[in-house]
């Protein structure tokens, strides 16, 4: 067949593409047919993408994932240059199947569809080292997709054409006026996501000054203040939560490779088995899924009485009383807010943060939240974007009537676009608005859980 001919044919091929199977192996067969063409071929599918709906580009990403497939049993075929094409131009195949302003191409639940589509092929090329994994690391990240789906394995596999789980769309809850309240099922579930940087701690804004400034407090002790408790969650999360050990590894949520951990008794293992901060094999997931499970252990039931000596202690708590007094009693106000929101059954409190998840799980333990916050409930964005994690957490709790608790204006764009509604909390008098109507909706509903104030995890340090 003549190069028009093959250009010509492969345009209408495009164009009609589908993400049937069918469709996928008959375009396959093309391709592979011609592949004494298969740069002009790969040449002109790139250039066709740009000009297809966003809908229609991922069955495109589907037939070069086919043809690399191909490849791989094929290896004498002339038509390798569909790999060596392919990892050459990934960044940009990718970025087209997921642009960044793909929330205004499609809908929501066309785009939770369309990611996913797109994390099963990175997934696949990932386990099966088609390609650089650091290069198909770096892609993912490029485009906003989680990392951490692509690098596991699931435990259940789905082809790259399966539709992938929708995300329920999120109620609202309004809490303007008491009717607002009454209008709700009394049943209803309320799922509470705090931004935990610079909202529910204030941490960073203690260590640049910008709380201080925001104020008008003395910039150096507010630093000072701050420096202090980073030493002692750092030095924490060293001693108690193999951070030594992770490296640069992050996980969107504490159960994300649970599926890894096969059980094993711990009590007598050695941990110092080769994890050295990357994830190159299953076995290295399964070492880390044993740390994991021991962190999480260790957030759920150990008090931090017993973890630290008590010259530490003391001197830990002191510092949480030296930074509420410091920020006029934030701290201790965020904690009454929590509680309140705890002794509604209904209600559950998750945190949201851009820092690695190990440290926020130490920082949760030392700021003495983690009886307030479960340990499955908290959620790092460090190497995801803020939108997918709230899908992820969306995805968890199902129907719900959801709300984010921040100061930030990314992160009310990233609830926002996902349909959660932001609530602002930048003002000692914003918790205190939030408690009371927090209050209210437990006395409407009349029930109310009071194990807190039984939990041996509970704040010492007031």
């Amino acid at each position: 067949m003549l190069e028009e001919q093959v250009v010509d044919n492969i345009i209408l091929t495009i164009d009609k593409l589908t993400s049937s199977r069918e469709n996928i192996r008959r375009a396959t067969k093309f391709c592979m047919d011609q592949s004494n063409h298969s740069k002009i071929i790969f040449q002109t599918i790139l250039s066709r993408m740009p000009k297809l709906p966003l809908k229609q580009r991922m069955p495109v990403l589907f037939l070069i994932d086919s043809l690399c497939q191909t490849n791989i049993s094929r290896p004498d075929n002339d038509s390798n240059s569909y790999l060596a094409q392919t990892a050459a131009n990934m960044l940009d195949i990718l970025s087209l199947v997921c642009p960044s302003d793909a929330y205004r191409q499609i809908d929501e639940s066309a785009l939770t569809q369309h990611i996913e589509g797109a994390t099963k092929v990175l997934r696949c090329w990932f386990t099966r080292r088609m390609f650089p994994q650091e290069l198909i690391r770096d892609v993912a990240k490029a485009v906003h997709i989680v990392v951490e789906d692509v690098e596991q394995s699931p435990s259940r596999k789905r082809s790259p054409h399966e539709s992938a789980p929708l995300p329920p769309r999120p109620k609202e809850l309004k809490l303007e006026q008491e009717s607002d309240v009454k209008q709700q099922p009394k049943n209803e579930k309320v799922v509470y996501i705090w931004i935990l940087d610079d909202t529910l701690i204030l941490l960073h804004s203690l260590l640049n000054g910008t709380f201080a400034d925001r104020t008008g407090k003395d910039v150096s002790v507010g630093m000072e203040l701050g420096e202090r408790m980073d030493r002692c969650i750092h030095a924490f999360a060293q001693q108690h939560m193999f951070f030594s050990d992770l490296g640069n590894i992050n996980h969107t949520n504490i159960d994300a490779i649970a599926d890894f951990d096969d059980g094993l008794d711990l009590r007598n293992y050695d941990f110092k088995d080769g994890l050295n901060g990357t994830i190159n094999s299953a076995d290295d997931n399964r070492k880390l899924a044993y740390r994991y499970r021991i962190i999480k252990n260790l957030y759920q039931k150990v008090p931090l009485a017993q973890l630290l000596p008590h010259s530490e202690h003391e001197e830990l708590s002191q510092n949480l009383r030296d930074i509420d007094q410091f920020c006029d009693g934030w701290l201790s106000s965020v904690q009454t807010l929590l509680r309140s929101f705890q002794q509604d059954k209904y209600a559950i409190n998750c945190v949201l943060t851009s820092q690695p998840l190990v440290p926020t799980l130490a920082k949760c333990i030392v700021s003495e939240l983690s009886p307030l916050i479960p340990v499955d409930c908290v959620f790092s964005s460090a190497k995801a974007d803020r939108r997918s994690c709230f899908l992820k957490i969306l995805n968890k709790f199902g129907s719900a009537v959801y709300y984010t608790l921040g100061n930030h204006r990314e992160d009310e764009e990233a609830s926002r676009s996902v349909g959660i509604p932001f609530l602002q909390l930048s003002r000692l008098e914003d918790l205190d608005c939030l408690k009371a109507k927090a209050q209210e909706i437990v006395e409407w509903r009349g029930v109310s859980k009071s194990f807190v104030q039984n939990d041996p995890r509970s704040p010492t340090w007031k």
